[in-house]
């Protein structure tokens, strides 16, 4: 689910990832998935179907203390790739990324990032 923020920015094909928590079931390259946000409260809501996207990549990524930003553990990003992140994923800039980080789910962050395409579905 995507808050509000992000909505425009989805339809608009502006954000092409999404960094999130681990979860149970990792998505994997060429699963089909749906965007969704919440018309509403969340969970006293209907969802709202954004797009439907084929993912295309799937990388872990860490956010540490001194706003590094790490994928596959091994590759610090230069800050131009950090630009080209924080735009992919819908922010203004990387010091508005990893804000949005640091105060929703604190430092050091670990989660995977997961990169799109248009679904074919």
């Amino acid at each position: 689910m995507f808050q509000p923020r992000f909505v425009p920015l989805i339809l608009d094909g502006t954000k092409t990832s999404t960094i999130r928590l681990p979860r149970k079931r990792e998505v994997r390259v060429g699963d089909i998935c749906d965007l969704r946000t919440w018309t509403g409260r969340p969970y006293a809501s209907k969802q709202r179907k954004l797009r439907e996207v084929v993912c295309a990549a799937v990388l872990s990524v860490e956010i540490d203390e001194s706003w590094e930003v790490w994928l596959h553990g091994n590759k610090r990003l230069e800050i131009k790739e950090r630009r080209a992140l924080a735009r992919g994923e819908g922010f203004y800039s990387p010091m508005d990324m990893l804000t949005w980080f640091r105060d929703t789910h604190g430092m050091p962050f670990r989660g995977t990032l997961y990169r799109w395409k248009e679904g074919l579905a």
